[in-house]
């Protein structure tokens, strides 16, 4: 069904219904000029009107009024991305290009190929927003006080910057001390260039994976990266990752990180995945970072134990120990909630159900169910717990995969 037309006895009635609806509904205004009568789109003070409202509505005015230096610079004010409907003409004016750039120093898109090599426009766009320098002519993006302003203002705009810039240990200083991620422009040379890196992994610890292979291997650098970050425990080459005090390091840092991020201790060595040592700082630090420990610590009672008192929820990670009475037990007599994770047939042991129910209220929980139920109530569903074991499971065949698919390569 064809919408209809709208359409205003007089300029008076229109510009109210602009000023009405457009200043509350910018969106609406777009789509109420798809559908004006089309001399509207003709009339200067119409069209003045609404670009005034929202610049880019230039798009629908007439091409005579595209061509218009008045009705383009008041839009290119109000929306600097106004420029990409202005007349060709317009788009070479210098005074219209700079007043779109001010407002949005993206708008250089839409410029002419001469005002994009235009020192003091293209200036005036990255001031606003560093990544217009993509859009800069090429000699410009060689031009050291622009390249150095772009990266002031964005430092990933150093993508753009020329080969030889991106060489230029001043320039890239100031974009990897304010962004280390900008560190992946940098030149071949100076990913490899000490002091550089070390200013990039002090401000993202994720920055040593643009490193060198080499500075990934550098120790000094690495503690940098993983006391900022210590997920950035990945990017460390394998020797490093195998090294302890670099991945304890990396461990302490984890009280900084999100509760739902992953384990430093994912990317430690098979080894040290199995170093008590190492584990037991792990699951200090998150009970549940027992998923990442070897097979053969992740039943070790006492690690185990250890995680759970951080988390009772690392039992999860315990499946054969939690078959174990004697384990189970102890589990208990630190958090009654242990019972939940215990094999069925202990789950349904009344003096464990009378341990944890006890357990529970001297830790001044209320539980209001019967002894059955907290075996059967209050606890997950078996299914869901194989159903977590398998997840695990699935996750550490992956690592095992690719690590195998790194050797192979």
């Amino acid at each position: 069904m064809e919408e209809e037309e709208i359409d205003w006895e007089s300029r008076e009635e229109a510009f109210k219904y602009l000023e009405e609806f457009g200043l509350k509904y910018t969106d609406g205004l777009l789509d109420i000029l798809r559908l004006v009568n089309p001399k509207w789109l003709k009339d200067p003070e119409f069209i003045m009107k609404a670009v005034q409202i929202e610049g880019v509505a230039l798009e629908f005015a007439s091409e005579e009024l595209r061509k218009n230096p008045e009705i383009v610079k008041a839009a290119v004010q109000n929306n600097g991305y106004a420029l990409e409907f202005a007349s060709q003409e317009l788009c070479s004016n210098p005074e219209i290009v700079k007043a779109a750039v001010n407002n949005a120093g993206q708008a250089l898109e839409f410029a002419s190929d001469e005002l994009r090599n235009d020192n003091e426009i293209v200036l005036n766009a990255v001031h606003e927003n560093g990544n217009a320098l993509q859009f800069a002519s090429e000699k410009l993006c060689n031009n050291p006080a622009i390249v150095s302003d772009a990266v002031w203002s964005k430092p990933e705009a150093l993508e753009f910057a020329s080969d030889e810039l991106r060489n230029d240990p001043k320039i890239v200083k100031i974009a990897v001390e304010y962004d280390g991620h900008a560190l992946q422009y940098a030149s071949d040379e100076l990913r490899n260039n000490s002091e550089i890196v070390s200013l990039a992994v002090r401000q993202n610890g994720h920055a040593l994976q643009y490193a060198s292979d080499e500075l990934r291997n550098n120790p000094e650098i690495v503690s940098l990266a993983v006391r900022q970050n210590g997920l950035a425990l990945e990017y460390a080459s394998d020797e490093l990752r195998n090294n302890p005090e670099i991945v304890s390091l990396a461990i302490s840092q984890r009280g900084r990180l999100s509760e739902y991020a992953p384990e430093p201790l994912k990317y430690a060595s098979d080894e040290l995945r199995n170093n008590p040592e190492i584990v037991l700082l792990a699951v200090g630090q998150n009970g549940k970072a027992l998923a990442y420990a070897s097979e053969e610590l992740r039943n070790n009672p006492q690690i185990v134990l250890e995680a759970m008192k951080q988390n009772v929820d690392a039992l999860l990670y315990a499946k054969e120990l939690c078959s174990n009475s004697e384990f189970i037990k102890k589990a208990i007599e630190i958090d009654g909630l242990a019972l939940v994770y215990a094999s069925k047939e202990l789950r349904n042991n009344p003096d464990f159900i009378a341990m944890a129910k006890e357990k529970r209220t001297k830790q001044a929980t209320k539980i209001e169910h019967t002894a059955s139920e907290i075996a059967e109530g209050i606890k997950p569903k078996q299914s869901d717990i194989d159903e977590a074991y398998a997840e695990i499971t699935a996750e550490e065949e992956k690592d095992a995969h690719e690590q195998e698919g790194q050797e192979q390569e």
